[in-house]
């Protein structure tokens, strides 16, 4: 081989008596397996290239490594200046970061260059066919990494928490992700507000989380998108966004949930607690002892939140839930919700926070985004 700059060019090795046998033009380098010798052809005879001068023999390696190498130019303006076409093989190299650059032509009839872990076709998959995928539905999908689409941008809206009715308290919302073994992007929900029949307000929006990663064709992303809190009903609070989110409370607290949102609190009850989506908001009458800045739940008559351990603070205000938070490389927390409206979603999101305008309503569901870096 010839190597320049960390390129390869293979030349074949059999043994001539001569350069009309077979013809060679002048400036042919040919490697000499029976005396182990690199030769070149001087339009008449083999000559044997000498280990002195600027080219260096060591084994059955040759190289040059001051200034350019000219073929058919005699002012090289590049490391390498070829004057005509390159020939390229397919050697069987692995690529890893040794080979970063080098380039080939495959067995199966495509030119392709090695990124440091794997080869790639030049007529890979373009930007342009390689789309963005929403998922807008609450539940649960697999994202398959395809060719040309491992470069991705990875983005997480949380849904938006329940407002309030009456004395009866909203649910939180649930929380989106989008699941690696080896991370994980949350985005949480907004939290549910407290009952109150004078005073009820809406939910928090939900929060944000972004991440970029680079993955291999054939991994497996699982997506979770968070459905909305529900608003506290006529005789009950409000259900929890799923993913599983909280039971709602009827005589009773609401449910808590993992990454779902907290139930909302019956009249006399507390909201249910979240680790990753929205604490539910207390029913008229009590309140969520203990979580002053919990995070994500609605404040309740106490002016205190609900619980959810991983949410953004409460809203500062006494009728509106918190705005959800995020998890990844760069996070954003929903708005708060307030007296009249609900809060608005983080990073243009759709998990905009129930209004309390009309019982078990829900607020705006989440939703993931998956797109390719440009």
């Amino acid at each position: 081989m010839i190597a320049i700059a960390g390129s390869c060019l293979l030349l074949p090795g059999a043994a001539h008596a001569a350069c009309t046998a077979p013809i060679k033009s002048a400036g042919a380098i040919e490697w000499f397996s029976a005396d182990q010798k690199f030769k070149y052809c001087d339009n008449t005879n083999w000559v044997t290239i000498g280990t002195g001068g600027s080219w260096v023999v060591s084994g059955s390696d040759i190289y040059y490594n001051t200034d350019m190498v000219g073929i058919n130019r005699t002012n090289p303006v590049v490391m390498l200046d070829v004057g005509g076409s390159v020939r390229m093989g397919d050697n069987n190299v692995t690529c890893n970061a040794a080979h970063e650059g080098a380039m080939r032509y495959s067995s199966v009839n495509t030119v392709d260059f090695c990124d440091g872990t794997s080869w790639k076709s030049f007529a890979g998959v373009t930007p342009s066919t390689c789309p963005t995928t929403e998922y807008t539905t609450p539940g649960s999908y697999t994202y398959t990494v395809t060719a040309g689409c491992t470069n991705l941008i990875l983005e997480s809206y949380g849904a938006g928490g329940g407002g309030g009715w009456s004395n009866y308290a909203g649910g939180g919302g649930g929380s989106s992700r989008i699941e690696y073994p080896a991370s994980t992007i949350v985005s949480l929900g907004g939290g549910g507000v407290f009952g109150d029949a004078g005073d009820p307000g809406g939910g928090g929006g939900g929060g944000y989380g972004k991440k970029l990663m680079t993955l291999s064709v054939g991994n497996v992303l699982n997506i979770y998108v968070g459905q909305g809190g529900q608003n506290g009903c006529s005789n009950n609070g409000g259900a929890g966004g799923d993913p599983s989110g909280g039971t709602l409370g009827n005589s009773s607290n609401g449910g808590n949930s993992t990454y779902g949102g907290g139930g909302g609190g019956d009249s006399s009850y507390r909201g249910g607690a979240s680790t990753y989506g929205g604490g539910g908001g207390g029913g008229s009458g009590t309140h969520n002892s203990g979580f002053f800045f919990g995070g994500a739940g609605g404040a309740d008559i106490e002016f205190l939140c609900g619980a959810s351990t991983y949410g953004g603070a409460c809203s500062g205000s006494r009728s509106g839930g918190g705005g959800g938070f995020g998890i990844g490389d760069a996070v954003l927390q929903g708005a708060g919700g307030n007296a009249s409206s609900g809060g608005a979603a983080a990073g243009g999101g759709t998990g905009t926070g129930g209004a309390p305008t009309s019982a078990c309503n829900r607020g705006g569901n989440g939703k993931v985004v998956i797109r390719p870096q440009q």
